[in-house]
């Protein structure tokens, strides 16, 4: 039910939302969740972005992720935006697109 890395629960998620705000008639927020698939998936992403923020840290050099949806990105985004010594940006475009982590340098 859940697909290849969630891909059939984001696909589902999305029909859901747009026939929600068919019949309510504004947008909605929500996302479902099998198992807690989206709860680990989460989890899994604060963890990466804590991982690399600590090898940033350490070897004072930016750090490209691997390419990520939006709301991937977004995750790791908040998941580091309390770290005063590292930042975060999205580079790339489409499928492409991608983070990364660098210290953090003060002029």
């Amino acid at each position: 039910m859940i697909g290849e890395n969630g891909k059939n629960l984001i696909s589902f998620t999305h029909l859901a939302r747009k026939m929600a705000e068919k019949t309510i008639g504004e947008i909605v927020f929500f996302s479902v969740d099998i198992n807690d698939y989206q709860a680990k998936k989460i989890e899994d992403l604060k963890n990466l972005a804590r991982l690399n923020s600590q090898r940033v840290r350490y070897f004072k050099k930016e750090i490209a992720l691997r390419p990520m949806s939006s709301f991937e990105r977004r995750v790791i985004h908040i998941a580091l935006a309390d770290c005063p010594d590292v930042v975060t940006e999205s580079q790339g475009e489409g499928l492409n697109r991608q983070i990364l982590i660098k210290p953090f340098i003060s002029h």
